[in-house]
């Protein structure tokens, strides 16, 4: 199970004996905690196929809460931000404005900006979502 990989790697990390091998222990941490973030955001765009959207909202939630640090971060945050701006668009600004300083890439916070003006102005949310899909 990778949650008990997970744990046990990091009673590791904290032992002083393999001081020379953190490297190596936190390359793996970073690895799993990305496996479970893709596997949540795997989940949440299958909940989007069914258009099960509040579903979906969840586990880019979880995405945002727990694993904040992975790849799927920044695009967790963009896609919540579409799902919610399709019942109400100054809410998904705020999930935008909220996680401004958490985007692990600035180009990706452009893009994302820039996606939520097209969306203010054009209200065809429906399109993209379907762009989730």
């Amino acid at each position: 199970d990778t949650y008990i990989a997970l744990e046990k790697l990091q009673y590791y990390i904290e032992k002083e004996t393999l001081k020379d091998y953190r490297n190596e222990i936190s390359d793996m941490i970073k690895d799993l905690r990305n496996k479970l973030a893709k596997k949540d955001f795997e989940t949440a765009r299958l909940y989007i196929r069914l258009e099960e959207y509040k579903a979906a909202e969840i586990y880019y939630e979880n995405i945002l809460n727990e694993f904040y640090d992975s790849d799927f971060f920044d695009f967790s945050v963009i896609n919540l931000t579409i799902l919610t701006s399709f019942t109400d668009v100054k809410d998904g600004k705020e999930i935008l404005e909220e996680n401004k300083l958490n985007f692990l890439n600035e180009e990706t916070y452009s893009y994302a900006v820039k996606l939520m003006n097209n969306i203010e102005e054009n209200k065809e949310i429906e399109y993209y979502v379907e762009l989730l899909k």
